[in-house]
């Protein structure tokens, strides 16, 4: 604990002098290694860092960790189509991924990709958010896969943005099918429904609504009526103002949850 310096390290070099007979002398000198002992903590830490990242990292193709003062960057994997970027042989970050996506980006989604890693248009739309992706295909051997290139801003640097790029296919394939069921669904709604005054998607757990179709009929008939979106008071303002009264009785049996559910 130096009365200046603070916290310093030192490393003490001494041994017993063998021709000293009058007793025991031991001769040596004290070494300031203060900046040694620094440099190699922060290897151990960086070293550190560098395995949470990898194993953070696992369910991503590529983890880039990037100086955007001077475009330089570190590797932490690379496993998938971007094999690597060479950081000895490639000193502009940007312009090395710009050249690496280009050869296996589909050719529909390369604008936007391209525009995407532009550094300034980057940095601009990270101003407002903390991360910005973008989903877009690879093209493999006459197949096309989905991956999410993404942009964070590192909570512990101004000067440094993390880039991943991750293959997220299963996802985006599953949105694919799921949007191409809904539109054929409601391709058939739409066909069947000019048939029926109302057609709504009813939760009768919550007797929550998606409504469909309103034949305008029932605004005129009863006010408010396209508004309405729980199917319970639906079914009440039907009974109270629509459904002839010797009718209420089979009516509301016919629409107990239970029955309808069964």
């Amino acid at each position: 604990n130096h009365q200046s310096r603070g916290i310093i390290f030192l490393q003490n070099h001494g041994k017993r002098n063998e021709a000293y007979t009058r007793g025991m002398r031991l001769e040596g000198c004290c070494t300031d290694v203060t900046e040694h002992v620094e440099f190699k903590m922060h290897l151990r830490e960086l070293d550190q860092y560098s395995d949470i990242a990898n194993t953070l990292g696992d369910g991503f193709d590529n983890i880039y960790y990037v100086d955007i003062n001077d475009n330089s960057f570190i590797e932490f994997n690379a496993q998938g189509v971007v094999k690597t970027l060479d950081a000895k042989n490639c000193n502009d970050f940007f312009a090395g991924f710009e050249q690496a996506l280009e050869k296996v980006v589909y050719r529909e989604d390369w604008d936007a990709v391209q525009e995407f890693i532009d550094k300034e248009k980057l940095l601009r739309g990270l101003e407002n958010d903390r991360a910005v992706s973008i989903s877009f295909r690879f093209s493999f051997d006459g197949r096309l896969v989905y991956y999410r290139l993404k942009a964070t801003k590192t909570p512990d640097s101004e000067n440094h943005i993390v880039v991943t790029l991750e293959n997220v296919d299963e996802e985006e394939s599953a949105k694919a099918e799921r949007k191409a069921v809904a539109n054929r669904d409601m391709a058939v709604i739409s066909g069947l429904s000019d048939d029926f005054g109302c057609v709504v998607y009813v939760d009768y757990e919550t007797l929550s609504e998606v409504h469909y179709r309103f034949d305008p009929m029932f605004d005129e008939m009863v006010p408010g009526w396209s508004k309405i979106d729980n199917f319970g008071e639906r079914l009440k303002v039907l009974v109270d103002t629509v459904v002839h009264p010797s009718d209420r009785e089979s009516f509301c049996a016919a629409t107990e949850p239970t029955k309808v559910l069964d």
